[in-house]
């Protein structure tokens, strides 16, 4: 059985990669095919999804895990799908609602987000069972041909028909609803009863506001800069900021990999280390990821002739700071929150986001918003790596000194992008 489930994580990971690099493919099809103010407007409708897609559906999904590793069959998968309908569809209308207002959506673009949310979430209940049972081939299987779908529309859209990013923002919509309900509709064996639907679609449990709470705040952490940017600057400035990012969060990819490594340390050693071993294992990946990007990335630019987004180099540099501190307390947030932190993350993550709300509020005026933010961005994540250390150093965990030399150092060479902004 072990070996069954190895084969799967192994397999898993390997095709996750995949399908990221057919969403680059995508990103760098429009970075060619369109302009960079058209890009900005169609990375903000994908920003939208994105954070309707972690909190919801990361939410939900937690909350059907809990449900089914308490009873894991049929009726219980059957009555996850009816609160999915009623509950799970009213929530996804208030949530995308916000959103939409928040990421300043137009009317079109907002009602096709909703309605693509309300109908792909229907097999969050299956996906859910599918986890539980270690059948992660047909998650694979669903997101791998949205995204392959996706590649095929996108570039017909721009190549053949030349339609607008709002246009094309909706097809993907569309094809990430279809693929979905498509799924559900084979694999689901759910009848429709108006009777069974109404006892359990209209049940209010609190445990999934806490969820909901939980990755709110998480993804209002990662995402507060295309919310921030869409108010505070241009089309290009968002373009330019996104761009980066679209570079970087692929490559955190080899930190889940490395997470997902340690997690059985972390749950069996009752005295776990955080040791300079540990430290740079975790530590010496993300320095190599960042030392590339710093001097790699003009020329990745121009080898994939989109040297337009060359101003973009700036906030690269900055981010590079970024992975390497996150790179370093990944392993700390996880372990923190599987030994009963959660809440403490929960209340260090909501210090970090006011913290960035505020100040990124007071310096909105600074002409190269962008590198701002990514500025108090980086702070902000040094100050959550810290906070994380003193908090092993309270719980008497083993942790090495130079797991706080390391955001303060980046801390301080931070201070310099700062100092050059004011």
């Amino acid at each position: 059985m072990n070996g069954k489930i190895l084969k799967t994580a192994v397999l898993y990971m390997l095709f996750s990669l995949l399908n990221q690099a057919v969403g680059l493919f995508i990103q760098l099809s429009l970075m060619k095919g369109v302009s960079i103010a058209n890009y900005g407007e169609y990375a903000i409708n994908f920003e939208a999804m994105a954070l309707m897609q972690i909190v919801l559906a990361n939410a939900y999904r937690n909350y059907y895990l809990q449900k089914l590793k308490v009873s894991n069959n049929k009726s219980e998968r059957n009555s996850l799908v009816s609160f999915q309908i009623i509950n799970g569809s009213l929530t996804i209308f208030i949530f995308g609602l916000i959103v939409s207002f928040a990421y300043r959506l137009e009317p079109m673009v907002a009602g096709f987000l909703v309605l693509s949310n309300v109908i792909s979430s229907l097999i969050l209940p299956l996906q859910s069972e599918w986890l539980a049972n270690n059948e992660r081939a047909k998650i694979v299987l669903k997101d791998i041909l949205t995204s392959i779908l996706s590649l095929i529309a996108v570039f017909l859209c721009i190549k053949l028909y030349n339609l607008s990013v709002s246009q094309i923002s909706i097809i993907q919509f569309i094809i990430i609803a279809i693929v979905s309900l498509v799924f559900f509709v084979i694999f689901a064996d759910f009848k429709f009863n108006f009777q069974f639907l109404l006892v359990n679609g209209f049940v209010f449990d609190k445990k999934i506001l806490v969820f909901l709470m939980i990755f709110i705040v998480n993804a209002l952490h990662n995402r507060y800069g295309g919310i921030f940017l869409r108010h505070y600057s241009s089309e290009i400035q968002v373009a330019l900021y996104l761009a980066a990012f679209k570079f970087i969060n692929p490559l955190f990819f080899i930190q889940s990999s490395l997470i997902s490594a340690f997690m059985p340390s972390f749950i069996k050693e009752k005295e776990f280390k955080f040791d300079y071993k540990v430290f740079f294992t975790f530590g010496v990946p993300g320095a190599l990821i960042a030392l590339v990007l710093w001097f790699m990335f003009p020329s990745m630019l121009s080898i994939l002739h989109i040297e337009q987004y060359l101003p973009s180099y700036p906030i690269v540099k900055v981010a590079c700071l970024f992975i390497f501190i996150v790179f370093i307390y990944g392993a700390m947030s996880n372990y923190i929150s599987i030994s009963g932190g959660q809440t403490f993350i929960l209340i260090i993550n909501i210090l970090a986001l006011f913290s960035m709300c505020l100040v990124t509020l007071v310096f909105s005026n600074i002409q190269e918003v962008g590198l701002m933010l990514i500025t108090i961005f980086v702070f902000a994540e040094c100050f959550i790596c810290i906070a994380y250390y003193f908090y092993l150093i309270y719980k008497k965990v083993n942790i090495s000194v130079i797991f706080i030399i390391a955001p303060i150092a980046c801390g301080i060479f931070n201070a310099k992008t700062m100092i050059y902004l004011l």
